[in-house]
């Protein structure tokens, strides 16, 4: 059984990929960073570690901050409104989705979560006569940036990541390198990457019955979202 690489074990097998051993053409803190940005991007595409927060609705306030170690949220489960899961997107994707709702009054939904930088808006806020409620928010975190050779979590915030997340991890970081000397060798390890990435999604969708493709604009949980059909 293959153990979880290093970040020193992950270096060598991106400068295989480069085909530069002996540092002779990217250092040692080129790859390191390329390797760095490549985490980051394959917890965007594969939102493999998540993390929860709670907090408690405030009457008639709608601005919550989100955790500080936010990339992104994923969903609010909002106990207020019958455990209803909601998909938190931005204003602009939610006009487009709703049908220019800014312009029309008649057509603004009734429950919505959007959110912006460091916050999320919910509306309608917390009733006066509802009393305290409480919201679980599930984000993915951001990666913490790796230095140590000998660390095998590779950025992770809570846990070591699966294998099949950690084989990502080089071939990515070899394409951002590659942009520097050949676009033509950059393509084909996005090609690679690719294709190991619809492998990943696959899995997580296996394992833990997640969907990795960013979902619509806010709104409870419906049919479409817990559609059997995997869609990238």
């Amino acid at each position: 059984m293959r153990n979880q690489p290093t970040f020193a074990e992950t270096r060598t097998e991106v400068r295989r990929y480069l085909e530069d051993p002996n540092a002779g053409i990217w250092t040692d803190a080129e790859v390191n960073r390329n390797i760095n940005r490549a985490i980051l991007r394959i917890a965007v595409d594969t939102e493999w570690e998540l993390k929860t927060a709670t907090f408690t609705g405030q009457t008639n306030q709608s601005w919550y901050y989100l955790p500080t170690d936010c990339l992104f949220p994923r969903v609010i489960i909002a106990t207020s409104w019958s455990n209803e899961k909601f998909f938190p997107t931005d204003l602009v994707k939610m006009d487009k989705e709703q049908g220019a709702w800014e312009i029309d009054p008649s057509s603004i939904p009734s429950r919505f979560i959007p959110y912006s930088y460091d916050r999320f808006y919910i509306w309608p806020p917390v009733n006066a006569n509802a009393g305290a409620r409480t919201f679980t928010i599930e984000y993915v975190p951001v990666p913490l940036t790796v230095s140590s050779d000998s660390s095998v979590t590779l950025g992770a915030a809570s846990t070591v990541p699966p294998l099949y997340i950690s084989n990502l991890i080089a071939p990515k970081a070899a394409q951002l390198c590659w942009l520097r000397q050949s676009w033509k060798k950059a393509q084909e390890y996005a090609v690679i990457y690719k294709q190991l990435l619809q492998d990943a999604q696959v899995t997580i969708r296996n394992t833990s019955g997640a969907h990795t493709t960013k979902l619509r604009p806010a709104g409870k949980f419906e049919k479409a979202h817990g559609s059997t059909r995997f869609r990238l």
